[in-house]
């Protein structure tokens, strides 16, 4: 027989970027939401970090999970591989974890559905042309890596880089001057030789007017606006794809270089394209014990976003608490004159239950 679980529900484990404070009931154990920062009139700073490994080898650690936090009868757990959270109570003996751990069994959920069960977060955006994006933590972060654990005083603090690394040829400059590309970039790279290397190998300086006709012609139907009796660093022509994300990490994050001078750039030298940010979101999240709960904090002021993405919407733990495919219960929901809801009731095409 499996175990029953009845799960009282208040109020939505959803933070949206024009909500503050959410609470939850889960079977006794108070679980706490929140966004802080700017946008709600709240302190925001992140927790400061604190010394401290997380430990190994707890007798009640679920499998593959370290302990994070204990507090009385509430421990908390982390993979340190997924991010995956549980919360053991041991007045209950009950443990409560952030994701469903039968996912891969799960074959109802399919495709992009089951990556997002294995999701801490899920984001909606708009872009620079006001059309909807969304993006999950599994896909976009756990997946490649872009994940960052820091200890705190009441738990942990994960830095979650959520986003797209797929660079192309309009987020990098194709013409630079001699003078800004030694006085702004060569510069400011000092002695990393394995960062100019990597520039140097894409652009080379030339004067076009000194070049061969055959050469000239290429350059000239490629730029026609550029000034070609001057020195330029131009990128080769024949620059492989792969070769984008390296050159845009070596300018834009060791040297400082700027979206605003690709603009600038690219105007001196008439080249028009639409300069696109990368589409990554940095989103800090604190998991903590506190006040005899579970505490999940997005921390809104330290969150990074690209200039021309505006991020709307936030979904944390959504699975928080999910029951698995073989357990038996219901949800109470204390809606008007009240509804249960039983699990796997056979009814995967109804919507979802909004509150």
């Amino acid at each position: 027989m499996s175990k029953k679980k009845i799960i009282i529900i208040s109020l939505s484990v959803l933070v949206v970027l024009i909500a503050g404070l959410v609470l939850t009931t889960f079977a006794g154990m108070n679980l706490k939401a929140s966004a802080e920062g700017a946008l709600y009139g709240q302190k925001g700073e992140l927790s400061p970090a604190v010394t401290r490994a997380l430990a190994e080898g707890d007798e009640n650690a679920p499998e593959g999970m370290v302990l994070v936090k204990k507090d009385g009868a509430l421990s908390l757990y982390m993979n340190k591989e997924d991010c995956t959270l549980a919360i053991f109570d041991s007045k209950t003996g009950e443990t409560w974890y952030s994701n469903p751990t039968d996912f891969d069994s799960d074959a109802i959920a399919l495709g992009d559905v089951k990556k997002r069960l294995q999701s801490q977060l899920y984001l909606e955006y708009y872009t620079e042309l006001s059309s909807v994006r969304q993006m999950d933590s599994y896909t976009y972060c756990i997946a490649t890596e872009q994940f960052e654990i820091t200890p705190i005083e009441l738990g942990v603090r994960v830095t979650y880089t959520i986003g797209k690394n797929t660079v192309s040829r309009e987020m990098i400059p194709t013409v630079i001057s001699k003078e800004r590309f030694e006085e702004i970039i060569v510069a400011a790279l000092g002695e990393d030789e394995d960062a100019i290397k990597t520039l140097t190998d894409r652009y080379k300086l030339l004067k076009v007017d000194t070049l061969d006709k055959n050469r000239q012609l290429i350059y000239k139907n490629l730029y026609p606006t550029i000034d070609i009796s001057k020195e330029l660093y131009i990128l080769d022509p024949n620059c492989p794809i792969y070769a984008y994300e390296s050159i845009y990490n070596v300018l834009l994050k060791q040297a400082g270089y700027t979206k605003e001078d690709i603009e600038k750039d690219n105007e001196e030298n008439g080249i028009v394209v639409e300069v696109m940010d990368l589409e990554k979101f940095v989103i800090p999240v604190e998991y903590t014990l506190e006040d005899g709960g579970f505490c999940a904090r997005i921390v809104t002021s330290a969150i990074e976003e690209p200039q021309t993405y505006t991020l709307t919407g936030i979904t944390l733990l959504e699975f928080f608490g999910a029951a698995g495919l073989s357990d038996e219960g219901y949800m109470l929901v204390p809606d008007g004159s009240g509804a249960m809801v039983k699990f796997n009731n056979g009814q995967v095409d109804a919507p979802k239950y909004d509150l």
